[in-house]
């Protein structure tokens, strides 16, 4: 009997002392996982000239973030009732400063739980802010980076921009390749780069196939905007994929493309903060369309939007970071 108690005594120490080791080894790898992510958020924080006077923009546009009462910005819990994001997507190579390949302005509303996007089409005319010259908005980043970028942006939108994230493209194939290919929605077959895309759910194999599926434009009917599309489609099945992660492999090898492929102003306190305030508003998103003509000027071939389409959208824009 005393045998039987001693047994079942050793047997409960086993069981604790198991569940100690796992309860260290899993906190040793939080740690350690919380100290992977928070270094490559700071390899990537790249703040801009004008961060941290958040409502002044000088001339660049007479819409500030003052503009808006501050009570219908601000709450309680200091954080932001409304936020506007810009991403861009870069094509940058070897020995070359690159160009924007894709831009998108995001507002998201917390008190309205809901997100409103815009994508300009890269050939869209414009006057770039601090340089002066009036050509492709995608030309900005070549001519003054993020900065410039963010500028010009925001005075054709006339909207003011609280963040940036700037993909290299070279860390989109990287993505892909690490989750060994993508599945979307094709909705019309073409052949582009030596591939052969059919129509329905195809599964982009790796990163080189996305890319060409993504880059074709001249072959769609919808031309820039049927390109933003498909780059939005693989980019929401990418990160549905990037959600699944189970290997500590692949999160260390994410980590590192993060780390060699993107720039962002936002330190990791704050993306903490907006995905805990703002995760929910992608439940409910509009995609807005930016209307314009093809016109050809100087050899060159444009994107034309007629002032009252910016200032359609624009509004749009505004009424959505408004308090309801």
């Amino acid at each position: 009997m005393k045998m039987t108690r001693k047994k079942k005594i050793l047997k409960r120490k086993r069981v604790w002392l198991i569940f100690i080791i796992l309860f260290f080894s899993v906190c040793g790898w939080l740690f350690y996982m919380y100290s992977e992510v928070r270094n490559t958020v700071d390899s990537v924080y790249t703040p801009l000239e004008e961060d941290g006077l958040m409502g002044h923009h000088d001339e660049k546009s007479s819409f500030q973030l003052q503009d808006l009462n501050p009570i219908q910005r601000k709450s309680g819990e200091d954080i932001e009732e409304s936020l506007t994001f810009l991403l861009a997507g870069v094509d940058e190579r070897n020995n070359d400063v690159g160009r924007s390949d894709a831009l998108m302005l995001v507002t998201v509303n917390r008190k309205k739980d809901s997100m409103k996007m815009v994508s300009i089409p890269r050939d869209t005319r414009t006057e770039i802010v601090g340089d002066g010259r009036v050509t492709k908005i995608n030309h900005s980043y070549a001519y003054g980076g993020m900065q410039m970028t963010v500028n010009t942006v925001e005075q054709f939108l006339d909207i003011p921009i609280d963040h940036y994230v700037r993909v290299n493209m070279e860390g989109f194939q990287d993505t892909i390749d690490l989750l060994d290919g993508v599945v979307v929605k094709n909705d019309f077959p073409f052949s582009y780069k030596g591939y052969l895309f059919k129509d329905g759910m195809i599964t982009l194999q790796n990163g080189d196939e996305a890319l060409a599926f993504t880059r074709m434009r001249k072959k769609d009917p919808d031309g820039d905007f049927g390109r933003q599309e498909r780059q939005r489609r693989v980019i929401t099945s990418m990160m549905d994929e990037l959600a699944s992660f189970t290997s500590i492999t692949k999160v260390k090898g994410l980590l590192d493309i993060v780390s060699n492929n993107v720039a962002t102003n936002m330190k990791l306190d704050r993306m903490l903060s907006i995905q805990r305030h703002f995760a929910s508003t992608r439940k409910n998103t509009e995609k807005l369309s930016l209307n314009g003509t093809g016109q050809t000027i100087d050899g060159l071939w444009y994107y034309i939007v007629s002032e009252e389409e910016r200032n359609r959208v624009s509004s749009i824009l505004k009424n959505h970071l408004q308090s309801p």
